[in-house]
Order: structure tokens, then sequence, then C-alpha cells
């Protein structure tokens, strides 16, 4: 493996640590809930008492709020010009030095800004730092069911964040957004049968894997207070189209995706460990952060040779037990851990990764995004909060625990994993970046909008269409040989060797195929390529 890019190195004393969490969840239907900047400034004040209600002689809130210089937050479906500004504002943050506001925008992990102000308070630029995230989607769908327009709050007109975090790359391509791919579900659904084939799973075998599955996330956010739906659904209820939860792509129903409507916001508090000592923050209300690792790869689905598996994650993982010092396999040694929860192939990818069993109960602390919501710039940040409040009940019964927290940017393009640590010597911080490691291990398939002729389906699913019916997508690819886009190994077929697989992604609006993939699955299947986008089974 190479080695990952270390961005920090803390001296003694500025390793950084959280002091306050704080999640808020609304309830649906409230058109008076405040909007998405509104549930982030009160998650942040959330965050701020919780660092200052340690114990007797603890800092104030104020005090805490005066040493915070340094916010970021993801950018969400809301609009604000400078939503860590406004949030700074009407809580006081940084004193008389201000506060250096920082958004990420969509495409960059949750887990970066956390990375970023570990780095800040690590290098010394800042004594404290704030990362907060929120959505009001819930809230601004019941003022549009009654007539009404969302309000949302705007920030100072032409002003930007100090600094903005951009993409390098956008993480779909022109044949994604063209074929039937634009949305999550639809790629994720894919992957799950790729998955499926992978296992020898037939349909019937696949339905009862994701009912039992979701169905313990289900369980687990029963017992989550700050969890979107405790009503905790059975296997059967979550696998079955029926009522109200449709088929959004095969085998994925309603209660399979991502939710992403609701009213939530989290909020964490860091500091430095010196910083914690002068302002009396007890030592069992402090957790390290011990390590961040991330890759920036973008690598579309069409081009991933085996997308069942996701080898730019395995980088990370490896990356952070190294730096730990421990094995990968049955999570990095962690006792607390939330994996990224959108869609249930993706925890199975990550599950596989890191050596961890199809449980719920050892693979989320909230629910998943299904059940204890998914919106779009705060799920990552919930996790944190839930992990961080059960690793401080391991350090106040005396007992020493790691965490670990898991992201995802696109469909499964750019993974993230973070370690931390509460009541025990924690290893010392480091941001690694391992995209290079993850682009050696992912090769990248040729892709050929014109495939013709015989092809095998590597993933397939099917989504409804805007008139009423059902479309089969699929993930296709010819030829058996190597992979002309891998560094050094040349074209196969010059050497007079195997033609290269080349990949496309084809679709077909034929009841019978989409019929037959909802019943059969479509991995491993045969087809004949039309060359301009369409296919059908082989006879």
């Amino acid at each position: 493996m190479s080695a990952p890019r270390v961005t920090t190195s803390p001296q003694p004393g500025s390793e950084p640590v959280i002091v306050g969490v704080g999640s808020l969840v609304g309830r649906p239907n409230d058109a008076a809930a405040p909007d998405a900047v509104g549930w982030m400034t009160e998650a942040l004040r959330v965050a701020l008492s919780d660092a200052a209600m340690a114990s007797p002689g603890a800092p104030t809130e104020s005090a805490i709020a005066a040493e915070v210089g340094w916010i970021g937050i993801p950018e969400g479906t809301w609009r604000c010009s400078d939503a860590g500004a406004v949030i700074a504002g009407r809580l006081g943050l940084g004193g008389p030095g201000g506060v250096h506001s920082v958004r990420a925008d969509v495409g960059i992990l949750q887990q970066r800004l956390i990375a970023e102000a570990c780095e800040a308070i690590a290098r010394g630029e800042v004594a404290a730092a704030a990362v907060v995230g929120g959505e009001a989607r819930a809230r601004d769908r019941a003022i549009a069911k009654l007539g009404g327009e969302p309000t949302q709050t705007a920030g100072p007109e032409g002003v930007e964040p100090d600094e903005v975090i951009h993409p390098a790359d956008d993480l779909m391509s022109d044949l994604e957004l063209e074929r039937d791919l634009a949305t999550p579900a639809a790629q994720y659904a894919i992957v799950e049968d790729a998955l499926a084939y992978a296992d020898g799973l037939d349909r019937s075998a696949l339905r009862r894997r994701l009912g039992d599955l979701w169905a313990g996330f289900a369980a687990v956010a029963a017992d989550n207070p700050t969890a979107w739906d405790r009503s905790a659904p059975s296997a059967d209820v979550i696998v079955s189209a029926a009522g109200g939860n449709r088929m959004v792509a095969e085998p994925y129903t309603r209660s399979l995706c991502s939710q992403w409507n609701v009213d939530a916001a989290s909020a964490l508090v860091l500091m430095s460990a010196a910083v914690a000592d002068r302002l009396d923050v007890p030592a069992h209300r402090r957790v390290a952060v011990e390590a961040t690792a991330e890759s920036n790869l973008i690598l579309p689905l069409p081009q991933r040779a085996e997308p069942h598996r996701w080898p730019a994650f395995e980088a990370v993982a490896e990356a952070l037990a190294s730096h730990l010092g421990v094995p990968v396999a049955g999570g990095l040694g962690a006792d607390e851990v939330d994996l990224y929860a959108c869609f249930p192939s993706a925890v199975q990818v990550q599950a596989r990764a890191l050596g961890l069993p199809l449980e719920a109960r050892a693979l989320t602390v909230t629910g998943g995004m299904t059940f204890s919501g998914g919106p779009l710039n705060n799920a990552m940040l919930a996790s944190t909060v839930a992990v961080v409040d059960r690793l401080r009940r391991h350090a106040t019964a005396g007992r020493s625990a790691r965490g670990l927290v898991t992201s995802v940017s696109g469909m499964l393009t750019k993974p993230g994993a973070m370690t931390l640590r509460s009541g025990g010597a924690a290893a010392p911080f480091v941001a690694l970046e391992v995209t290079d490691e993850a682009s050696r291990r992912s090769p990248a398939l040729a892709v050929d909008p014109a495939l013709a002729g015989p092809a095998v389906i590597d993933g397939a699913t099917v989504v409804p269409t805007f008139e009423g019916t059902f479309r089969a997508v699929a993930l296709v690819s010819a030829g058996v040989g190597g992979n002309r886009d891998v560094p050094g190994k040349g074209d196969a077929s010059a050497a007079g060797g195997p033609e290269p697989r080349t990949r496309s992604v084809a679709t077909s609006d034929d009841p019978e195929a989409a019929a037959s993939v909802a019943e059969l699955g479509g991995a491993g299947r045969s087809v004949v390529l039309d060359g301009a986008g369409g296919f059908a089974f082989a006879p």
C-alpha cells in the first residue's frame, strides 16, 4: 500500500477533542418549525450548553462560545449566503476576534469539515471550532401543502463564507445522467443486484436479507430519541411494495431508501486539549479525534470493474488500521460503530470491507438514514454525535472505548472514516488522504455509449417512468480480457490477448424485460445491445 498523505501531526496540548455535541429532530407536518439555519443555530446552542454543563466550576456557555474562532457548515438544500456567519452572530461566537466561516459544497464529505476543524486546532490557528449541519425539508413541505411559500434565512446579500471547499470534479458522468442512473436509489440498487449475484442469492433470499437487515436498523432507531421514524416496521413491511411503500428502484422500496424530507440538525464543538484543560472540561466529557481518512477519487459506476466492491473504502480502512496499529477485520477495534447507511448495499459493502457481521447493532447506533433520517448535509454529523454520546458513557463507567464513523459522498464515490477515543490514551491525531492508493486499486474500465452486440449484465434494476410504466436499467460489459486503462498493462488485444472488457449502460422499456429483472435479477445474464443504449435478453 502506498503511503497516505498526512496533513497534520499536532504538538502536545494541541490534540483536538470534542467537548460539546447536540442533535435535534422535528416532527412531520410542522409548518411552524424553524428554517434550516434556525435548526442549525439551536443545535449549536445545545452543543455549547453540553460543553458547559460538565461539572461545578465548568465554563459558561458564553465563555466557550467566545473561544470558537472557526465554523464549518456543509452545503444543504437551503440557500443562505453565509450560514456560518449568521449562526456565529446569533450565538456570539469568536468574541472580539470574530469567526472564520467555511462552507463545504455538495460533493465534499461532511467528515472533511471535522478534519479541517481538527487541523486548524492542531496548528494552533484557533482555540476551538464548531461544525454544524441541518435541514428543514419537512417543514418546507408542510408549508407548501398549506399553500404557503417557505421562507429561508438569506444571510447578508452578496457575502460568501471566508472559505469554500469545492469538489474537484462532477460526481456523475453524462452517460449516467442520460440513461436513468441519475438517482441514488437506482445506482445503489444496481450495486445490490451485483452483491446478490456474487453471493448466489435469488430474489426471494435477497428480499429476506434486506428485510432482516433494515428491520434491525429500524429497531435501533426506535431506541434513538433523535430518530425521525421510531415506528420499527417489520422486515415483511419494509420489503413489501404495499400501500404507500412504493417500489423506488427494484428491489428497493421507499422503506429501503434514505429519507431526506426531515427537520434535523447536529453540531459539534471541538477544542485543543490545552484549552479544555484551561476551561476545566472534565476528562470523561472529552472525546479525542484520533484520525480521519478519505479518498477523493471520482470513478463513476460505469467504470468500476466490480460494482459490489469499493477499493477506495478498503484503502481508507487500511490507512486507519496502519495508523492505529489494529487489524481492519472486526471494525478497526471499534466498540461503537455507525456506518453511513443511505441504502442497504452501501452498508453491506462497507461491512464486508471492515470484516463486520451483517447485524444492525454491530453497524449502527442511530438506525441509519431511512429511520434516523438522512438530510443532505447532516447525517454523518448526527452519527458522530450519537457515537460521542456512547463513548462518554464508556468513559463515565471507567472504560476506554473507540468509535468508528464512516462517510459516503456520491454513489459509493468518495469514502471517509473517522475514529474517536474516550477514557484512555488516543492515537496521535492525523488527517489521512489516500486518493493515490485508491486510484492504484481502482482501474477504470473503458466506457462506450454505443456498445453493440452480445454483453453480460453486471447489475440491473427496474425504475418507474413518468409515464407510469417501468424501465429496466442495466450496467453491462462486453469482452473478457484485461483493462486498457490499468497503468502499465496496456491494451490486451494489442498483444494478441483477449479483447479488453468495455462497459456501458443500457435500458429496456419492454414490460417483459422489466418483469424478468424484478423476478430474477439481472447480474450475470446475457443480453444483446442495439448500439443505441437499448438491450434485450439473449434468446
